[in-house]
C-alpha cells in the first residue's frame, strides 16, 4: 500500500464455503453482501469470513486456492489483498 514500509508476505489458503447475506432496512432498503470463507493463512489460526465482491464470490468454488498478500500499514493496521492463484 502507499505508505506501507513493511515487507509484504505471501500465503495460500483454500475456499471452504461461501454464502450470500441479504439484509433489509427501511432507511437503506435491501443490501446484499457476498461472503467467502477461506482456511487459515499466516499467523491467523482459524478460518476467515471475507466480505468480497460478487465477482470474487462467483469464482469461489470449494477447495479452490487463493493467494493472500498481507502487510502492516503506516498506522500499524494489518491489511490484505486476496485473489485466485
Amino acid at each position: 500500500m502507499l505508505f506501507d514500509r513493511s515487507v509484504p508476505q505471501h500465503f495460500q489458503a483454500a475456499v471452504l464455503d461461501r454464502r450470500i447475506v441479504v439484509t433489509h432496512s427501511r432507511q437503506r432498503g435491501t443490501n446484499t453482501t457476498y461472503h467467502v470463507v477461506v482456511g487459515p493463512w499466516g499467523r491467523r489460526g482459524g478460518t476467515e469470513d471475507l466480505d468480497e465482491g460478487k465477482g470474487f464470490y462467483d469464482g469461489a468454488e470449494h477447495g479452490r486456492k487463493v493467494c493472500v498478500v498481507t502487510g502492516t500499514g503506516a498506522l500499524g493496521l494489518d491489511w490484505y489483498r486476496i485473489r485466485y492463484c
